[in-house]
């Protein structure tokens, strides 16, 4: 494993790299490069190496070959919130932060996702949207450069599933925030993505920008022309569909 040296564009970068557990390769020469200020999805079925890829960027897997540079102001959140059930809401949102701006940290950060008055509610006491809008508001807190998400909104209904992607659409836009984003989904991918990457046997397989207009109607003829656009230029609509990428 080797770090390139930090630059201040792009964001991310990722050159050649390669893991493997024993015998079984998991990602095969993985090049990859995020600009400043950038959202890119990935989007690829179970097991395409896409969160292998997000653990390496994020740092928390070293077993890897290739070059990896990331921002070191980075936030990563999962789709598993991870709240500590026994500290209240804003002592998981300031959840090592330290001094004394980490309360006023947490403050902003659950007041910018709408969670302003529920700081000293236990976490037992949210619905599942609140509890990934305090993980959200965890990730913030840090202020970070890059934001890194691996299927935040998996296990969400899909109305509260919609409201967090508009949610996490308007808070990357308003700070610029450098995001990469690992889904299933083709829609929320459509949704959110200045940039769709494809990965398929730990590879990226396309690479794909998406002109549609801020802010995004998935029910516009524009949004479902590109997507069947999308889909019949990579060639795959029947494989993701039985990969299970919707």
């Amino acid at each position: 494993m080797n770090s390139l040296r930090h630059r201040s564009a792009p964001m991310v970068t990722a050159i050649g790299i390669q893991r493997s557990y024993g015998a079984r390769s998991v990602l095969s020469g993985i090049d990859l490069s995020v600009e400043r200020g950038e959202f890119v999805v990935v989007i690829g079925h179970s097991g395409a190496g896409k969160t292998t890829l997000l653990r390496i960027l994020a740092g928390l897997d070293d077993e890897f070959h290739g070059e990896v540079a990331v921002s070191p102001r980075l936030s990563l959140m999962f789709q598993d919130a991870r709240l500590l059930p026994w500290q209240r809401v804003a002592a998981n949102v300031a959840l090592g932060l330290r001094g004394r701006a980490a309360k006023a940290a947490a403050a902003r950060a659950l007041t910018e996702v709408g969670l302003a008055a529920r700081g000293r509610a236990w976490p037992r006491e949210l619905s599942g949207g609140e509890v990934q809008r305090v993980a959200l508001a965890r990730a913030l807190a840090r202020g970070p450069e890059v934001l890194l998400l691996d299927e935040p909104f998996g296990a969400l209904d899909a109305l509260t599933r919609s409201h967090m992607q508009a949610l996490l659409s308007n808070v990357v836009e308003r700070h610029r925030t450098t995001t990469l984003l690992v889904t299933h989904d083709l829609d929320e991918a459509l949704g959110l993505a200045d940039r769709i990457l494809t990965m398929d046997g730990g590879m990226i397989t396309a690479d794909v920008a998406v002109p549609l207009p801020r802010p995004r109607d998935r029910g516009t003829a524009e949004f479902a022309a590109f997507r069947g656009r999308l889909l019949a230029g990579l060639g795959v609509a029947e494989g993701l569909a039985q990969k299970g990428v919707r």
